[in-house]
């Protein structure tokens, strides 16, 4: 699911906006941490949400301005 970054809540963490409003806490998962980007405000992202936890996500990717021209 796409999603945008509402503000950072620690390293790797973030609160995350859904296109229909939904808010949730997006997170890089394992090692990955370490070399993530750091986004900010505004930023596209791609979570991973599971059926059972809409509140938590896992971050798959950042959509940069140049993938999307």
């Amino acid at each position: 699911m796409d999603a945008e970054v509402k503000e950072p809540l620690g390293p790797g963490v973030y609160r995350a906006r859904l296109p229909n409003g939904h808010e949730l806490v997006a997170f890089v998962r394992g090692r990955a941490r370490t070399r993530a980007p750091v986004w900010k405000p505004g930023d596209r992202i791609r979570v991973t949400v599971t059926a059972y936890d809409l509140s938590a996500g896992w971050i798959e990717w950042e959509e940069t301005k140049e993938q999307t021209l």
